[in-house]
């Protein structure tokens, strides 16, 4: 930001006539607030009511069980604000600024800042944890937005604790557009005197960004409750029904329900986003009956399928005079470990599962999947989940590395290792990843005689240089990826048995996007979400039949090709709702769903063997189409080709 500045005259005065009333409190004097701003003077009474020492120099911190229970339970929240932080990053990386996310009760989430202001914000008292509703930390932007439930500015006098009197400060509120939950705060702080007027904007943006990613996920999930329930509905042909959503909020209702509503005189009782249930549907019906209409009374729910907990479902409603009691199925909430990996598929939810129970050990990983389907996502939550987290992801290509230049690049060299080096050297990829995770893509295109050095590094945690020969001890945890079949290389000696062996320790077969095409339209909606961020043209949307469309396409280019042909729609499109015409023309006429590549028990290379063969006869053998829809480069392309001895077809 470049309008920081320091405090006009009349704001010194200000600031003079607020040091006084501080002072006069803390020598436990009455304070004269006649000068503060209305939403600060009610803030300090509000404190003064409690008994707040301003002098206090803690806030209440919660326990780490508790904090990361409650990071859990905000999951989502937090994934939207950590996007908008991206966004920010840029604006605020050379300013003393921070941008903290905190829950509805004050309890601080999370904080974003560049490394050199981490500590000195912790020193603060900001940090996760750090309870800064004004019940604990008096007036700040925060907890005073919470309180208010409106955008707020508090400056640096303004604060009640003295701790916080040399912050300037701008907090928005984030609401569930749905029914007005509040979900919490972003604010925008500044740890020096300097004031930013267009703080508050950014929070605002920030906030309203992240209500809009939520609302979409929100929305995917509605559309897919919709198409589940219009399969339901032929088994309730003559009842009244009602589609709620995992917040017990209506959906959407049938005729029936609707005539009936409206013969009572409450036909504005069916309302979209109305709450009838908890976000766990009740052991039994009274609690769900006390907020239905006297009409109506509930005589079964019928809970839509998922992978992981209560979801949403049919609330089946007695005829009018009659009363059944039906049993409803508790279902048991499970949080998902992985929420940065966007799915709920079963199939997906078991990789998830795997990849946590994994996370935690230091043996290799080694990553099966098709190109596309998100190993390095599975690779970074591995180390996110680790006990390495807070050291360095270190990712490496293998297949963008000559067999001239792998050794140095993974091992580094020592001065004059060969002609064009560095005079003082370089450190390799695996000392720049000590202490954390080294991710090795593509693994299988390494050339033999490196192999024989990684090898070494897995099993001793030693690395010699190029040119060298001080071994030197490194502490990393190698995360290996392919789409080959790295056996079938064992077999034809074009890979190590050793290292193999070695890689595979343990092993995460992330399934194709064909396999789980349930995840599709929620990835379609996350990724339309990003793209209205990065790009600023607006907020857009499937329509029911392109979100048809793409549930039952193939995508041989899995999650990259899935985003990657949303993007081409996103800016060649000048609606918000996207339609099947406007998907690119290569894809308007693509065959619906092969057998061949849904054929069970169809290995990885036969799977991406059939995918190359599809393409490249759709294009008329050009290569440079076809590897465009696989999502893989020319080069790639080439050695795929060579790999699985293939001929281009004119």
């Amino acid at each position: 930001m470049n309008s920081r500045r320091t405090l006009p005259t009349v704001e010194k005065h200000y600031r003079r006539t607020l040091d006084k009333a501080w002072d006069a409190l803390a020598a436990g004097r009455e304070p004269e607030l006649g000068l503060a701003r209305a939403h600060v003077r009610d803030s300090w009474l509000r404190a003064l009511e409690r008994g707040l020492d301003p002098t206090k120099e803690r806030v209440t911190r919660i326990g780490e069980a508790t904090l990361t229970a409650l990071r859990a339970e905000h999951g989502e929240f937090l994934l939207a604000a950590n996007h908008a932080w991206n966004l920010l990053q840029d604006i605020l990386e050379d300013t003393d600024s921070l941008v903290t996310v905190t829950a509805p009760s004050g309890i601080l989430l999370d904080v974003h800042c560049s490394p050199r202001l981490r500590d000195r914000a912790a020193r603060l008292e900001v940090g996760p944890g750090f309870d800064w509703s004004e019940e604990s930390g008096g007036t700040n932007a925060a907890g005073t937005a919470l309180a208010l439930r409106t955008a707020v500015e508090v400056h640096h006098a303004e604060h009640f604790l003295g701790i916080a009197r040399t912050w300037n400060c701008a907090a928005a509120p984030v609401f569930d557009t749905a029914d007005d939950t509040l979900l919490g705060v972003i604010d925008v702080t500044t740890c020096n005197d300097t004031y930013d007027p267009k703080s508050l904007a950014v929070a605002i943006t920030a906030a309203q960004q992240i209500e809009q990613a939520l609302h979409s996920r929100e929305l995917a999930r509605w559309m897919q409750l919709m198409e589940w329930y219009h399969g339901v509905l032929p088994r309730w042909p003559r009842e009244a029904l009602i589609l709620v959503d995992r917040k017990g909020r209506i959906v959407t209702a049938n005729d029936i329900a609707r005539a009936r509503c409206a013969a009572d005189g409450a036909g504005d009782q069916l309302w979209r986003g109305r709450p009838l249930l908890t976000a766990q549907p009740p052991a039994d019906l009274a609690a769900c009956n006390a907020k239905l209409p006297g009409w109506a009374r509930v005589a079964a729910l019928e809970a839509a399928p998922a992978a992981h907990g209560w979801q949403g479902g049919v609330l089946v409603l007695d005829a009018p005079g009659q009363r059944r009691t039906v049993q409803v199925p508790a279902v048991p909430r499970v949080p998902d470990p992985l929420p940065e990996i966007v799915g709920s598929s079963a199939a997906l939810r078991t990789v998830k599962q795997q990849a946590q129970r994994i996370a935690g050990s230091t043996a290799p990983v080694l990553l099966l999947g098709e190109t596309g389907c998100g190993k390095e996502l599975f690779a970074r939550a591995l180390h996110r989940l680790s006990p390495r987290a807070d050291g360095p992801f270190v990712a490496v290509n293998c297949g963008t590395l000559t067999r001239e230049l792998a050794a140095s690049e993974l091992l580094g060299y020592e001065p004059g290792a060969f002609t064009g080096a560095a005079l003082k050297g370089r450190l390799g990829k695996f000392e720049e990843a000590d202490g954390g995770t080294l991710f090795l893509d593509e693994v299988g295109e390494l050339p033999l005689e490196v192999q024989v050095s990684l090898l070494r590094a897995l099993q001793d945690q030693i690395i010699v240089r190029v040119g060298g020969n001080r071994e030197r001890r490194v502490n990393v945890r190698v995360v290996a990826a392919t789409n080959r079949q790295l056996e079938a290389d064992v077999q034809a000696q074009r890979f190590r048995a050793d290292l193999y062996y070695r890689l595979k320790v343990l092993m995460l077969t992330i399934p194709p996007l064909r396999e789980r095409r349930e995840d599709v339209l929620e990835l379609a909606t996350h990724f339309l979400v990003q793209l209205a961020a990065d790009y600023g043209h607006g907020a857009k949307e499937p329509s029911v039949g392109l979100a048809r469309w793409l549930a039952h396409h193939d995508w041989p280019g899995n999650v990259r090709e899935l985003r990657a042909t949303l993007e081409a729609m996103y800016l060649l499109t000048d609606a918000a709702t996207l339609d099947v015409p406007d998907l690119p023309a290569d894809l308007r006429g693509s065959p619906r769903p092969s057998a061949t590549l849904t054929a069970t028990g169809s290995s990885i290379a036969e799977l991406e063997r059939e995918a190359i063969l599809r393409e490249l006869s759709a294009h008329d053998g050009n290569r440079v189409a076809a590897a465009r829809r696989l999502g893989i480069s020319r080069s790639s392309l080439y050695r795929k080709l060579k790999r699985y001895r293939l001929e281009t077809p004119h």
